[in-house]
């Protein structure tokens, strides 16, 4: 595998992993009001 792949493969889940993250607190926020 080349690094490119692998730096667009990193960059993708960081998206992801960020979005879920965002979701989780944004559900939490809105639980607790």
């Amino acid at each position: 595998m080349n690094m490119k792949t692998f730096e667009m493969r990193e960059k993708r889940l960081a998206e992801i992993l960020g979005a879920k993250v965002l979701w989780e607190f944004y559900q939490c926020c809105n639980r607790g009001n």
